[in-house]
């Protein structure tokens, strides 16, 4: 038990750690490594390289262009950022010197255990609440950071896993205090343990019959500090919240019975779903039987099951997924509630695109930047501070079928990745974009009026600027990508790449065959007009 308690401790440390590397603090973590533990001892898998700090973007030169724009205050903007990094390397702090107070915490319930006295009693209560009332307020804090603060994707990152943290601290904070009260009240009372899911992949829509990585679904069982555990069964998976009784009583899961860890009290879960959901929002929950031994001499054997995990949505095929990224959006934007802050549907709007595109969370190469928010604020929700769930059906009309186009149109998620698509831009936008430009300069976004297509505009060799429409026949085919229809447009010579590291919009005007090629098939496409765009005029 003793071991047990110390591996999880170090596991504890180390991604304490990570959360700290994730923004560039790892100096502040290294008097804390107990000596003889290092990474190969158990701890979590480390996150990918350290962050940069919250330096200026480097600005390319070349085409910086600033008229036309909506601009926004940048010296707040940045003043917000430090705020909120401020707040959040607070809580890091804190989280280092919580874990040590809870070893020590336990350490001495398990000497109020073998020498009872009343004001020991009165003390540990005393602390007990103290500390739980600082997991509190910093759960409180963490929450207005998303509420309140237009979070950079790593803040995010680091705010979704410090969440996780001190929902654990908090949950072994409740089991000491009521161990509390049983050393102090010799009785029977409830099991002094709890199964916690530590880390989750979702929400998130899945694939059927795709395997999730058992690093990505973790559960720990949590106890007291004088129970001993004698035996674990293996640990089930159960998936609830189906309202089609019909799939609910299908196996959902394959791999959803495991062995616990008897050393770390630590199960992973490579589950793979074998049924879809109907797209329909699902969670998982964790069960299994404890036989211990607590207060010495109290034996049980206990049922315990964890709470709900997040919930997803399992599609059966990919022309599901727009509708089931909906139903998973709607629910971790607004919940029950009837609106929002424009603050917090920004940051679940950056958290699903990057799902959407696949980035990694902690260093993504194209996260949604200042400029695409004020597109869409302004284009939905007249640039107000709420947001209200009566707009969201509208708005994703327009939003789903951009997001179904980055994800699963063959190579248009690495050209957006790369900056070769703007995606959310005016037709205004793209004028300021295109003026003073040569001609055959153009930009790729998605389209205001036609859901889910791309509109190029380019400069005529007259020197306006005129719109095309991107049709399904201009890339029909499996084998027709978009890229490829730009290449055989002769009237097309140079795509306006956007930077999106910049913190103003920057363009850099390159030859298309150069960086186009990577993304072609070779295959001509057909070219067809739209209504309400110009043919493409040669």
């Amino acid at each position: 038990f003793f071991r047990c308690r110390g591996n999880c401790h170090i596991q504890l440390v180390l991604q304490r750690r990570a959360i700290a590397m994730a923004l560039d603090m790892q100096s502040m973590t290294t008097p804390f490594m107990m000596e003889g533990f290092n990474s190969s001892n158990g701890g979590p898998e480390m996150f990918s390289p350290p962050f940069d700090g919250l330096g200026e973007f480097d600005v390319s030169p070349h085409d910086e262009f600033h008229e036309g724009f909506e601009h926004h205050e940048m010296d707040e903007q940045q003043h917000s950022i430090s705020e909120s990094m401020a707040a959040v390397n607070a809580v890091i702090e804190s989280l280092k010197q919580q874990e040590e107070q809870l070893e020590a915490f336990a350490e001495r319930i398990r000497q109020l255990f073998e020498a009872p006295d009343e004001s020991n009693f009165q003390y540990l209560a005393s602390m007990g609440q103290s500390m739980m009332a600082t997991v509190e307020q910093e759960q409180e804090v963490l929450q207005q950071q998303v509420e309140q603060v237009h979070l950079t994707p790593r803040e995010l990152h680091a705010v979704t896993l410090l969440q996780s943290e001190l929902h654990v601290q908090h949950t072994q904070l409740e089991i000491y205090l009521a161990e509390i009260q049983h050393v102090h009240k010799p009785d029977d009372g409830p099991p002094l343990l709890s199964l916690v899911i530590l880390k989750q992949p979702f929400p998130s829509v899945i694939r059927q019959k795709k395997t999730i990585d058992q690093e990505e679904l973790t559960v720990r069982l949590l106890t007291g500090a004088t129970v001993r555990v004698n035996n674990v069964s293996p640990v089930s998976c159960g998936v609830f919240g189906l309202e089609d009784t019909t799939a609910a009583d299908k196996e959902m899961v394959k791999g959803a019975v495991q062995a616990m860890d008897p050393e770390t009290l630590t199960v992973r879960f490579p589950l793979t779903f074998v049924e879809g959901t109907r797209k329909v929002t699902a969670c998982t929950r964790f069960h299994a039987q404890v036989d211990l031994v607590q207060l010495r001499s109290q034996k049980l054997s206990v049922n315990v099951e964890s709470a709900d995990s997040k919930r997803f949505v399992v599609m059966t095929n990919q022309k599901q997924w727009e509708d089931c990224e909906r139903h998973l959006f709607r629910i971790d934007a607004f919940g029950d509630a009837e609106s929002v802050t424009w603050h917090r549907f920004a940051n679940t709007l950056q958290r699903h695109i990057l799902l959407a595109t696949k980035q990694d969370f902690a260093s993504p190469q194209r996260p949604l930047s200042s400029y695409d928010f004020a597109y869409i604020n302004s284009q939905f929700f007249g640039n107000r501070a709420r947001i209200l769930s009566s707009e969201f059906d509208n708005f994703w009309a327009w939003y789903g079928k951009t997001l179904q186009v980055l994800r699963y149109q063959r190579h248009v998620c690495e050209m957006w990745v790369n900056g070769y698509v703007y995606g959310y831009m005016s037709r205004e936008d793209v004028m300021a974009a295109l003026s003073r430009q040569p001609p055959g300069t153009f930009v790729i976004r998605f389209s205001e009026r036609y859901h889910g297509q791309f509109a190029v505009g380019y400069v005529h060799a007259d020197g306006s600027v005129h719109h095309y429409l991107v049709k399904a026949t201009d890339t029909a085919g499996a084998k027709i990508t978009l890229a490829d229809f730009l290449q055989n447009v002769p009237q097309l010579t140079h795509v306006h790449k956007f930077e999106p590291q910049a913190s103003a919009p920057i363009f850099t005007r390159l030859p298309k065959g150069s960086v186009l090629e990577t993304y072609c098939s070779n295959v001509a496409s057909e070219r067809t007009s739209g209504s309400g765009y110009d043919d493409l005029i040669s």
